[in-house]
């Protein structure tokens, strides 16, 4: 297992779409930013952040590309020829796709930000904002990796990379947009279990409205969410002709 992770942290270290999906993401931010769309980098910051979709979609087109090789090529035969089993495979790309979708997330948030704090200024002293940005971006991850494990699933049920991206895609969009249209039209959002959705708590999440004990039950539902999906993904690639 170990020979394995280090050959996929190779991989990840010599990856070129992690990159360019995140250069496409900041250009899209600055393009918001350097026409003044947002007041402040603190108003920057809220809505790159309560936009879930943008991230989602990075994520999803990533997944299928991560993966493309390792089915297409038959990468998996070679690795299980060397002795290691199927679940230690997919552990193995788990945390490497999970490390590129950290990446995307880390560096469009961040350096999206720092661009808005270079061109409109900030409101608040910079330590105190770099720590608001941290600590948000922080508890936001669980958020995205239980999405990102939905796009993993894509991967393994298709394994091909055109049809995990237009899966995961789809279904990024559809999800976004049902949720959040069926939460709006709740006379009482704030009572409905909608509110418990990974991107319902990612915008309340960056406009500050999010409730603790909400928070504490959608996470233990994400972490209970990965795990069936991961479950799912193990008992499927088990089960398929390679």
């Amino acid at each position: 297992m170990k020979r394995l992770m280090k050959a996929e942290l190779y991989k990840f270290g010599h990856e070129k779409s992690v990159w360019i999906i995140s250069a496409v993401l900041i250009a899209c931010a600055c393009i918001s930013i350097f026409t003044q769309v947002y007041a402040s980098a603190e108003n920057a910051f809220t809505n790159l952040g309560k936009d879930v979709m943008v991230l989602y979609l990075a994520c999803a087109i990533y997944a299928g590309v991560s993966f493309a090789d390792e089915f297409n090529n038959r990468t998996i035969i070679h690795i299980i020829a060397h002795g290691y089993s199927r679940m230690q495979f997919l552990m193995a790309k788990l945390i490497h796709y999970l490390l590129g979708c950290l990446l995307i997330i880390l560096a469009y948030l961040t350096i999206s930000t720092g661009i808005a704090a270079a061109v409109l200024g900030t409101s608040t002293p910079a330590s105190v904002f770099i720590g608001h940005i941290l600590y948000n971006i922080l508890r936001g991850l669980p958020f995205y990796f239980v999405m990102t494990m939905v796009f993993f699933f894509f991967v393994i049920v298709t394994r091909k990379g055109a049809l995990a991206i237009a899966g995961s895609v789809s279904s990024a969009i559809l999800f976004v947009v049902f949720t959040n249209k069926a939460y709006s039209a709740q006379a009482f959002p704030e009572q409905s279990w909608l509110r418990l959705l990974p991107n319902i708590q990612l915008s309340m999440l960056y406009d500050g409205s999010l409730i603790f004990t909400d928070y504490l039950i959608a996470i233990a539902l994400s972490v209970i969410s990965s795990i069936i999906i991961f479950t799912v993904c193990i008992a499927i690639i088990r089960k398929t002709e390679l």
